[in-house]
């Protein structure tokens, strides 16, 4: 199953109707969530196969945390 995580600030109504959205849509293939960061390691392959960016121009961490992500192949 390929997961699709949405990077998302104080703004809920785009992120909340996205994810009902993909996750009808998908049909169990595909499952999509908001992105939870606990903690990132170095190296560390994030598991999401798709991450939709809302914040990361207001964070610089989130910035970094996508460049990693997408240096890992993950699509952002």
């Amino acid at each position: 199953m390929k997961k699709i995580g949405i990077l998302y600030g104080r703004g809920r109504e785009f992120p909340v109707a996205f994810i009902r959205e993909v996750n009808r849509q998908g049909e169990g293939e595909i499952e999509a969530s908001g992105v939870t960061l606990d903690k990132v390691i170095a190296g560390e392959t994030p598991a999401y196969a798709v991450i939709v960016d809302g914040i990361s121009a207001e964070v610089p961490f989130y910035r970094e945390y996508l460049k990693t992500a997408a240096l890992s192949g993950t699509a952002v």
